[in-house]
Protein backbone atom coordinates (compact mmCIF):
# COMPACT_ATOMS: atom_id res chain seq x y z
CA UNK A 1 0.00 0.00 0.00
CA UNK A 2 1.07 3.57 -0.72
CA UNK A 3 0.04 6.45 1.53
CA UNK A 4 -0.92 9.76 -0.14
CA UNK A 5 -1.12 12.93 1.98
CA UNK A 6 -2.48 16.36 1.18
CA UNK A 7 -5.34 18.83 1.23
CA UNK A 8 -6.19 22.38 2.27
CA UNK A 9 -9.54 23.10 3.93
CA UNK A 10 -10.79 26.68 3.48
CA UNK A 11 -14.06 26.40 5.41
CA UNK A 12 -15.01 29.16 7.83
CA UNK A 13 -14.63 28.57 11.54
CA UNK A 14 -15.50 31.43 13.97
CA UNK A 15 -12.49 30.75 16.18
CA UNK A 16 -9.95 30.97 13.33
CA UNK A 17 -11.29 33.73 11.08
CA UNK A 18 -8.97 35.92 9.05
CA UNK A 19 -10.93 38.33 6.81
CA UNK A 20 -13.94 36.00 6.95
CA UNK A 21 -12.05 32.82 6.12
CA UNK A 22 -10.07 30.38 8.16
CA UNK A 23 -7.31 28.35 6.65
CA UNK A 24 -6.90 25.02 8.29
CA UNK A 25 -4.47 22.50 6.88
CA UNK A 26 -6.08 19.12 6.90
CA UNK A 27 -3.93 16.13 6.19
CA UNK A 28 -5.95 13.35 4.62
CA UNK A 29 -4.37 9.97 4.29
CA UNK A 30 -5.67 7.69 1.58
CA UNK A 31 -4.42 4.22 0.88
CA UNK A 32 -4.04 3.18 -2.73
CA UNK A 33 -2.79 -0.06 -4.11
CA UNK A 34 0.21 0.28 -6.43
CA UNK A 35 -1.97 -0.73 -9.41
CA UNK A 36 -4.56 1.96 -8.64
CA UNK A 37 -1.90 4.64 -8.15
CA UNK A 38 -0.20 3.62 -11.40
CA UNK A 39 -3.57 3.86 -13.13
CA UNK A 40 -4.20 7.35 -11.72
CA UNK A 41 -0.73 8.59 -12.68
CA UNK A 42 -0.96 7.03 -16.16
CA UNK A 43 -4.32 8.70 -16.75
CA UNK A 44 -2.98 12.11 -15.73
CA UNK A 45 0.30 11.71 -17.64
CA UNK A 46 -0.46 9.93 -20.92
CA UNK A 47 -4.10 10.71 -21.64
CA UNK A 48 -5.56 13.84 -23.13
CA UNK A 49 -8.72 15.56 -21.97
CA UNK A 50 -11.41 15.87 -24.63
CA UNK A 51 -14.71 17.72 -24.65
CA UNK A 52 -17.40 15.68 -26.37
CA UNK A 53 -20.77 17.04 -27.48
CA UNK A 54 -23.59 14.57 -28.00
CA UNK A 55 -26.52 16.04 -29.95
CA UNK A 56 -29.78 14.10 -29.88
CA UNK A 57 -32.51 15.12 -32.32
CA UNK A 58 -35.52 13.52 -33.96
CA UNK A 59 -34.95 11.56 -37.15
CA UNK A 60 -36.41 13.04 -40.37
CA UNK A 61 -40.13 12.36 -40.55
CA UNK A 62 -40.60 12.31 -36.76
CA UNK A 63 -42.73 15.23 -35.55
CA UNK A 64 -41.11 17.94 -33.45
CA UNK A 65 -43.93 19.68 -31.52
CA UNK A 66 -41.56 21.96 -29.62
CA UNK A 67 -39.88 23.22 -32.80
CA UNK A 68 -43.28 23.69 -34.47
CA UNK A 69 -44.58 25.68 -31.48
CA UNK A 70 -41.58 28.01 -31.57
CA UNK A 71 -41.99 28.51 -35.32
CA UNK A 72 -45.74 29.20 -34.92
CA UNK A 73 -44.96 31.85 -32.27
CA UNK A 74 -42.61 33.59 -34.71
CA UNK A 75 -45.22 33.44 -37.49
CA UNK A 76 -47.99 34.79 -35.22
CA UNK A 77 -45.79 37.66 -34.04
CA UNK A 78 -44.87 38.48 -37.63
CA UNK A 79 -41.19 38.71 -36.77
CA UNK A 80 -38.25 36.88 -38.32
CA UNK A 81 -40.12 36.02 -41.53
CA UNK A 82 -36.98 34.49 -43.03
CA UNK A 83 -37.12 31.54 -40.61
CA UNK A 84 -38.96 28.64 -42.27
CA UNK A 85 -38.20 25.66 -40.02
CA UNK A 86 -37.03 25.05 -36.46
CA UNK A 87 -35.87 21.70 -35.09
CA UNK A 88 -35.15 21.18 -31.42
CA UNK A 89 -32.38 18.98 -30.06
CA UNK A 90 -30.82 18.02 -26.75
CA UNK A 91 -27.08 18.41 -26.21
CA UNK A 92 -25.00 16.60 -23.61
CA UNK A 93 -21.45 17.83 -22.94
CA UNK A 94 -18.93 15.32 -21.63
CA UNK A 95 -15.35 15.80 -20.50
CA UNK A 96 -13.33 12.60 -20.77
CA UNK A 97 -9.70 11.52 -20.45
CA UNK A 98 -8.69 9.14 -23.23
CA UNK A 99 -5.63 8.43 -25.35
CA UNK A 100 -7.09 9.80 -28.62
CA UNK A 101 -10.21 11.30 -30.22
CA UNK A 102 -11.40 8.02 -31.71
CA UNK A 103 -11.29 6.25 -28.34
CA UNK A 104 -13.07 9.18 -26.66
CA UNK A 105 -15.84 9.06 -29.28
CA UNK A 106 -16.32 5.29 -29.01
CA UNK A 107 -16.35 5.45 -25.18
CA UNK A 108 -19.04 8.16 -25.20
CA UNK A 109 -21.08 6.19 -27.77
CA UNK A 110 -20.81 3.16 -25.47
CA UNK A 111 -21.98 5.24 -22.48
CA UNK A 112 -24.97 6.62 -24.42
CA UNK A 113 -25.97 3.14 -25.60
CA UNK A 114 -25.46 1.55 -22.19
CA UNK A 115 -27.52 4.17 -20.35
CA UNK A 116 -30.16 4.36 -23.10
CA UNK A 117 -29.83 8.14 -23.24
CA UNK A 118 -31.73 8.21 -26.54
CA UNK A 119 -34.29 6.11 -28.40
CA UNK A 120 -32.59 4.80 -31.57
CA UNK A 121 -35.99 4.25 -33.23
CA UNK A 122 -36.85 7.97 -33.29
CA UNK A 123 -33.61 9.79 -32.48
CA UNK A 124 -30.49 10.61 -34.45
CA UNK A 125 -27.27 11.04 -32.45
CA UNK A 126 -24.28 13.12 -33.52
CA UNK A 127 -21.06 12.89 -31.51
CA UNK A 128 -18.46 15.63 -31.91
CA UNK A 129 -15.07 15.45 -30.16
CA UNK A 130 -13.01 18.59 -29.44
CA UNK A 131 -9.42 18.86 -28.21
Amino acid sequence: MILVLGGLDTTTHPQNQVSGFSYKLSIKAQKYSEDRLTSILFCKTFMATFTVHVTIENKPGISDPEGETILNDLVLKGTHKTVSKIKTAKMLKFTINEKDKKTAESKIQEICDELRIYNPMVSKVTITVFD
